[in-house]
């Protein structure tokens, strides 16, 4: 019982953070039910001191404000008065359905990101009179909504009781994973991985009955330090468990979502060759993958990286002449931005250094990507500086004419960036007017005179005299 005070002091407490951290992420109003939520706590820390004052031996109820109970005239408060009781089983049995029913309406709720409303109900279960097999999973649920509406102090607070009061459960594994998860989120990396070595460790302890769900468990463990590694910049380590799980023979495994991370941490690491071989073996067995563009992208600058210039410029045409089939809304999005992103840096590139022709490709397939004037118009000006530098004011005119013409496109809200890449279209396409001009005004110069006179031949130098 103490630990369960413990519990929702925590959560009250916790919750003051959380909230004012991320509010966002809660749908519900706070302010209309943050009241209900410290009424039912509570209502349920006051009887919990009661009940363990009466196995203390206390009277709770006699004080100066609560007299004691008057005397009973009829003799009532005699047991062997009173009529027999009712039999209690039938009571006891509906009472425990109906705490079924309000958790199983409680995880309906959470599932549905209705986040307040299952945590009210959830403390009304951990504030009754139910069983620990109704109290277990209530509160696992209620660590569960802290974690999903993004109150990770509160969640990571519940899943730390959750471990101390049930250690021999069953879904101790899990919670210590979702504990390790949270503590990422929160940036602390070495806690992190502390807790996915500890699932690690658990298997030693596993249940046969139960080894797929662990066998699962330690398998997203290993995934999540190999993630873990990668975000504090530990390429190597991360390389390492990635080529280990790809090794494994599971079905239980994403093995193209794991080889799709090796190739991220061997490109990060510099291994430019490894992560060529990698990328090419995925794109032959996942070429549908929504992991594609972002893996055409790593193969381009791994490419280049080697100089390996044509072999970089095909995998970027290729990413932007790709469409990802039955994509959704999401995949369509990540395509769109893999696609400008790749385009952006290796046109920079080869035009930096003077690769025209191959900048000039990229730059006219990147303008297809997005017809907004906030994409469009830069992809022109940089092709119009190329056709400058190719020598031909024309085509270059051309597209500045282009940008000018979509002037009247731009509201209030274009940003000072995209107004001053439409002035300098203005200038470069009044500046190549006049230089025409100016060519067109001076006279060629005369050709030379034509005679029929041969060249006089040139006499080669005598060689020096022997002495």
């Amino acid at each position: 019982m103490l630990r369960a005070q413990l519990v929702l002091m925590v959560w009250l407490g916790g919750g003051v953070l959380a909230c004012a951290a991320e509010p966002a992420h809660v749908p519900e109003s706070a302010t209309n039910i943050a009241p209900k939520v410290d009424a039912a706590i509570g209502k349920y820390l006051s009887e919990s001191r009661a009940r363990s004052a009466v196995k203390s031996g206390a009277n709770p109820t006699a004080s100066a404000t609560n007299p004691p109970p008057a005397a009973d005239p009829e003799g009532l408060g005699n047991a062997a008065l009173r009529p027999p009781a009712a039999p209690q089983t039938g009571l006891a049995d509906w009472k425990q359905r109906d705490y079924e029913q309000q958790l199983e309406v409680a995880r309906q709720l959470r599932q549905k990101r209705e986040f307040s409303q299952a945590v009210i109900g959830l403390i009304t279960l951990l504030e009754s009179d139910a069983a620990e097999d109704i109290k277990r999973p209530a509160l696992l649920e209620l660590g569960l909504a802290a974690q999903q509406s993004g109150q990770w102090l509160r969640a990571q607070q519940v899943f730390a009781q959750y471990v101390v009061r049930y250690p021999d459960d069953p879904k101790v594994p899990e919670v210590i994973l979702r504990q390790g998860l949270l503590h990422r989120e929160l940036g602390a990396h070495t806690l992190a991985l502390a807790k996915f070595y500890a699932v690690l460790s658990s298997s030693l302890t596993l249940k046969l009955d139960r080894f797929p769900y662990y066998q699962r468990l330690v398998l997203q463990a290993q995934i999540e330090i190999a993630d873990t590694f990668f975000l504090q910049g530990k390429y190597a380590e991360a390389a390492e468990y990635l080529a280990r799980l790809l090794r494994l023979e599971t079905a239980e495994l994403d093995k193209p979502r794991i080889q799709f991370k090796l190739v991220r941490a061997l490109h990060s690491q510099g291994k430019h060759d490894e992560a060529i071989g990698q990328g090419n073996d995925f794109l032959k067995r996942n070429a549908d993958s929504p992991d594609v563009p972002e893996l055409r992208f790593l193969l381009a600058r791994s490419y280049k990286s080697l100089g390996r210039a044509r072999e970089s410029l095909r995998e970027v045409m290729l990413l932007m002449e790709s469409q990802l089939a039955g994509a959704n809304q999401t995949n369509a999005l990540a395509l769109a931005y893999w696609q400008q992103r790749a385009g952006n840096d290796i046109a920079n590139q080869l035009y930096q250094e003077g690769d025209l022709l191959g900048a000039l490709q990229v730059y006219q397939g990147l303008a297809q990507l997005d017809r907004s004037p906030q994409w469009q118009l830069p992809a022109w000006y940089q092709i119009g500086l190329i056709f400058e530098r190719l020598r031909q004011p024309a085509k270059a005119a051309e597209s500045f004419t282009q940008i000018l013409a979509r002037e009247k496109e731009l509201d209030a809200t274009a940003s000072p960036a995209l107004k001053t890449v439409v002035e300098m279209a203005r200038w470069r396409k009044d500046y190549l007017g006049w230089q025409s001009r100016a060519e067109a005004a001076v006279p060629p110069p005369p050709p030379a005179p034509v005679t029929n006179v041969p060249p006089k031949a040139v006499k080669a130098p005598a060689p020096p005299a022997k002495k």
